[in-house]
């Protein structure tokens, strides 16, 4: 029995909760013990357990002191993320003597027991509140002076403003830290702090009433649990706000006509009021109309509530306590149920999601967000149609303008992107990554000076961008600033130094200086952090051959066609070595062949560099006649394309065919003419 309940704490559910606040009752329950609590004058301080008091009981009151909880705590999360509030309540332990009595008294200065310690900013903030709520019930301090060597005598009614003034003064310190708390979170929290032009204090009361009736439905039935709850763009309609105050209005009066004999009502229902008033949006931050995991110490309080109100009707024999034992176990049940069926909502972005656009309405930012899980698995059609749902909600929501144009882009249609990334940019010009998506699709379509110019303003936004630094740096490169994109390259892998795209390409640029031995350092950077990298397998081996150093290259170029089997720049690249070494061991005519003509097919026999190869590769297996037919084609296709040093360099090698002579390889291997963009 001891276990049981702190499973359920982590499960993250109320019914944890419930079963921990409510454990002595239901132990009691199963003992058939008589259930009574007796409120005792507290003596210099907080409580203690006192010695046994009656004629027989002291074994019985030790077996259910042994099995009681003195650590009440509430664990809720949801997709992991969790809140934890725990705090040491003096000791409250049943005593048995003919009944079953909760009797405190104060223990020694030196055996002082420490009040609670509370750990989060919300806790902070209502912890002197929360204290003084525990002052007037279990400990009682409300009727008796504070002062440790104070005579514990009843005090007449006029000093009780007296007693409470000592309460509030030694909390002080409590006080000056939930200022503080309160403070650091206005002053640190500016840029999400919603103006009251954009919402007003009217609209702002209307929501907290209505979310504290809500909060408290949930709490009871846990249904239509959502991530995140809009705020509503219309106002709330009077007659919600209206009922909600009235509910809130009559449980309050309940409570207080009862304060005398049940005065926990009064607590647990303040912990819930006052504990969720920090959180409960008068000071709005965020868009949320509500969160669910604001609830989850202010449930705290409506849980103590119910496990002593239980413990009351526990009291009385008519009730039967096998029936309430058998309800209590049944709601314990149907919570976990509840909890199990809410996890499964947090499986994944587009089950979570796609649950909150189910149970809410008008929820743009749910619908934002489940379009971006749909394009991230390929369905743009789906997303595109989440994103224009977001837009006719909030029409002036930037991010899914942003996404809607990183649908167009996906699809090809990277006008359209352009057009959408340019009204994202109209609604927020420091959106950055708006900024940055406009930089990529102006180097899609040519248009790399515009590009650079985005992508420098994306800089300008977030320095910090390590893709904008990359692309930038791609940019340069293709303008021939090749230095600059050395420079943005490496700034790239100073923001992400796992960057294995930036260290790739700056291998590329670095060939093109000529500095080969620091594109190879650079390409086995770029293998470290992804050894599946086709693409720089394929450059290291161009790399080494041009260092001299052939057999690693060939081991390379084999590895780039392993991953990537139609990687047209390995292919043509191995062909080559195999037909045109100087090395005898190195050449293999007829794998040549296979390689070079896999290559050519796969591009359309449109590329003189790799039709040149496949002549070459014909001329390594003796079919000479096929080797000079091959040339001319390729031939033909430079002079087309206006490379005349690659025709006149072609025309050299078909007069060695023409002779009967293969050529053999002087040159560099085929390398990339152009790097992914990202």
């Amino acid at each position: 029995m001891g276990t049981f309940p702190h499973l359920l704490l982590l499960l993250g559910t109320p019914a944890g909760a419930l079963l921990h606040a409510g454990l002595p009752v239901l132990r009691a329950l199963a003992g058939r013990l008589p259930f009574d609590k007796r409120s005792a004058p507290w003596r210099n301080g907080g409580p203690t357990v006192s010695g046994p008091e009656g004629n027989d009981g002291g074994a019985l009151a030790q077996r259910i002191r042994s099995q009681c909880l003195c650590n009440p705590s509430i664990a809720s999360g949801i997709g992991g993320v969790g809140h934890r509030a725990q705090g040491r309540i003096e000791r409250i332990v049943f005593r048995a003597d003919t009944r079953c009595v909760c009797k405190l008294r104060a223990p020694p200065r030196r055996q002082r027991v420490p009040g609670p310690l509370f750990c989060r900013s919300g806790s902070v903030r209502n912890g002197p509140f929360v204290l003084l709520l525990l002052d007037y019930w279990p400990l009682n301090r409300f009727g008796q002076p504070v002062s440790a060597d104070a005579r514990a005598e009843p005090i007449r009614w006029q000093d009780s403003f007296t007693v409470f003034k000592g309460l509030v003064i030694e909390k002080i310190p409590l006080f000056a830290l939930s200022a503080a708390s309160c403070a650091v979170t206005i002053l640190t929290g500016t840029q999400i702090l919603m103006p009251v032009e954009h919402r007003s204090i009217a609209a702002r009361l209307g929501n907290a009433i209505v979310s504290y009736t809500a909060y408290l439905g949930q709490t009871f039935y846990p249904t239509d649990l959502a991530v995140f709850y809009p705020f509503s763009a219309s106002s709330i309609p009077p007659w919600k706000i209206l009922s909600s105050l009235v509910l809130l209005a009559s449980i309050s009066v309940v409570v207080f006509a009862l304060r005398r004999s049940h005065r926990y009502l009064v607590v647990g229902w303040l912990w819930y009021l006052g504990m969720l008033a920090p959180m409960i949006g008068v000071i709005q931050a965020g868009e949320q109309a509500r969160a669910d995991r604001f609830t989850y110490l202010p449930q705290i309080g409506l849980l103590l509530l119910i496990a002593w109100a239980i413990g009351d009707l526990c009291a009385s024999p008519r009730h039967g306590r096998l029936v309430l034992g058998a309800g209590a176990l049944m709601a314990v049940a149907a919570l976990m149920a509840c909890a199990h069926l809410q996890t499964t909502r947090w499986k994944n972005s587009e089950s979570l999601w796609s649950h909150t656009v189910a149970c809410t309405s008008g929820n743009h930012i749910a619908h934002n967000n489940l379009g971006t899980a749909l394009l991230q698995t390929g369905r743009a059609d789906e997303a595109a149609i989440h994103f224009q749902k977001a837009l006719e909600v909030q029409p002036k929501y930037p991010e899914a303008r942003n996404n809607l144009g990183n649908v167009f882009f996906q699809k090809g249609q990277v006008d359209e992107a352009v057009a959408h990334y340019q009204k994202a940019l109209e609604i927020n010009p420091k959106f950055a990554l708006a900024r940055y998506n406009l930089g990529v699709a102006f180097l899609q379509i040519g248009r790399v000076h515009d590009a650079v110019a985005h992508f420098q303003e994306a800089l300008a936004i977030e320095p910090d961008m390590a893709k904008a630094q990359y692309n930038l740096g791609l940019a340069f490169a293709q303008l021939g600033r090749v230095s600059e994109a050395v420079v943005h390259y490496n700034k790239a892998l100073e923001i992400n130094p796992s960057y294995a795209d930036a260290e790739y390409n700056l291998g590329v640029v670095l060939v093109q200086l000529g500095r080969i031995n620091e594109a190879v350092s650079h390409y086995n950077k770029a293998l470290v952090v992804n050894p599946n990298y086709a693409e720089a397998h394929n450059n290291l081996g161009t790399a080494f051959i041009q260092i001299g150093r052939v057999s690693e290259a060939v081991a390379h170029f084999r590895k780039a066609m392993t991953i990537n089997p139609l990687n047209v720049e390995a292919l043509n690249n191995m062909a080559l070595v195999l037909a045109t070494s100087p090395e005898t061991g190195m050449r293999n005519g007829t794998e040549a062949v296979e390689l070079a003509e896999r290559a050519d097919n796969l591009t359309g026999s449109a590329n003189a560099s790799i039709s040149a190869t496949l002549a070459a590769a014909y001329a390594e297996a003796g079919r000479f006649p096929d080797a000079v037919k091959t040339a001319k084609s390729a031939v033909q296709l430079a002079t087309n394309r206006g490379n005349t040093a690659l025709a006149d360099a072609i025309r050299a090698q078909i007069r060695l065919y023409q002779s009967g002579l293969p050529y053999r390889y002087n040159s560099q291997p085929s390398v990339p003419a152009s790097a992914t963009q990202h």
